[in-house]
């Protein structure tokens, strides 16, 4: 995927999201870090980590990306 249109696809999701998803990907903090970190459950970090990589595949596949 080209670094440009990775760039918009995070563009389009929240500050908090984009938190979430530096520590979990670019880190490479583990969920267990990551959901004491920000007072959830494990759970909970897992069903909003999942939203939120829907969102960016969406929008990958909008703009011509099968992901």
């Amino acid at each position: 995927i080209d670094q440009i249109i990775l760039n918009e696809a995070i563009q389009t999701i929240s500050r908090e999201e984009k938190e979430l998803i530096w520590e979990l990907f670019f880190l490479g903090k583990t969920e267990r870090q990551v959901s004491e970190e920000l007072h959830i459950a494990r759970t909970t970090l897992r069903h909003r980590r999942d939203k939120i990589l829907a969102k960016l595949k969406r929008y990958l596949e909008e703009n011509g990306y099968n992901i």
